[in-house]
């Protein structure tokens, strides 16, 4: 037997929580393109090392000759940070689903940050051992 006093209780989601704030929104797009440029500044930098190096007709060093054969795989992930932000703008996910695709946006900007700051790293320590 139910208890009368309780109130009642519906599957249905409360429409206040479906919507994370244009500030979420905003803040998302600009994390996205800011590493998807980033992912593209990587890209550009690795194929104008490989037309510098060649264009003195040398060899890479190592480091860079594995950045240059993988390099599109940067723009691979540029685009692919695109993804979560696409998913946020729809409706009918829950609010859960989108905070989790915002933390997962979050997340993918500070990798593309920390990708870039190794990156710098190694392009610093190449130009340190061959000047």
């Amino acid at each position: 037997m139910t208890e009368p006093y309780l109130p009642p209780k519906s599957d249905l989601e409360d429409p206040r929580e479906l919507n994370l704030g244009l500030g979420v929104y905003i803040v998302a797009v600009i994390i996205v393109l800011l590493s998807a440029s980033l992912y593209y500044w990587m890209y550009s930098v690795t194929t104008k090392f490989m037309d510098v190096f060649t264009s003195f007709n040398t060899e890479l060093p190592a480091v860079i000759a594995v950045l240059v054969e993988y390099r599109a795989l940067f723009l691979i992930l540029g685009l692919l940070s695109f993804m979560p932000l696409s998913l946020l703008f729809l409706r009918r996910l829950s609010y859960k689903v989108k905070s989790r695709l915002f933390k997962s946006i979050v997340l993918s900007g500070v990798l593309a940050f920390i990708g870039t700051l190794a990156f710098h790293w190694v392009l610093y320590e190449l130009m340190i051992d061959t000047a």
